[in-house]
């Protein structure tokens, strides 16, 4: 098995048809996880902050795909959700 999360970005040349999914969780424990769980299938990419995630999909709009933690707050997701559709 491949061991692959994403911690640098790949090359345009090597892209496949996986998708590119954000786990926006403030446990970074909870977030490996998932990413742990997700490798084979997606590339992957695991923030903590609303800014990081925000940050992750003006640079690399790759990323059309979000997991989102309620452990944010309901407000706080809401708008993450939003930000990161409108980017």
């Amino acid at each position: 098995m491949s061991k692959y999360h994403m911690t640098s970005f790949v090359d345009r040349d090597d892209i496949t048809n996986k998708p590119w999914i954000l786990v926006a969780t403030p446990f970074s424990e909870l977030g490996e996880i998932i990413c742990d769980s997700l490798k084979e299938e997606a590339y992957i990419e695991n923030i903590q902050t609303v800014s990081q995630a925000i940050s992750l999909k003006i640079n690399h709009p790759d990323f059309r795909q979000a997991i989102l933690d309620m452990e944010f707050g309901e407000l706080n997701v809401l708008n993450i959700g939003k930000a990161l559709k409108w980017i």
